[in-house]
């Protein structure tokens, strides 16, 4: 479910989690703006480095997030409530794939 969860934050950021240059995001309305991946790492070849930039995001996910939202996504409360059980650290109490289809954010659009 954590990749998910990632693949989740990529669409709602519009750009890929691990870039450290600069990406041009193009919105409907034809303005744009640029954004880096969230997990930006200048120097890849230092492994603490990487694992920091998740301590990071996780500890400060709802700030960062909304940060790079150029679509309002984060406005939605059920898509950040899944997305945040989606990338609990924890294993055995990260929300299960059974209980995703239960979670309100997809009965609300499935059933």
């Amino acid at each position: 479910m954590w990749s998910l969860g990632m693949i989740i934050v990529e669409i709602i950021t519009g750009v890929p989690l691990w870039l450290p240059i600069p990406s041009k995001v193009i919105f409907s309305n034809g303005k744009s703006s640029s954004y880096r991946g969230v997990f930006k790492c200048q120097n890849r070849k230092q492994p603490t480095q990487l694992l920091d930039a998740q301590k990071n995001f996780l500890k400060n996910f709802d700030t960062i997030i909304k940060g790079q939202d150029p679509y309002n996504l984060t406005k939605n409360q059920g898509l950040m409530d899944l997305v945040n059980k989606m990338l609990e650290r924890d294993a055995k109490t990260r929300i299960s794939p059974a209980d995703i289809l239960k979670h309100s954010f997809i009965s609300t659009y499935v059933n």
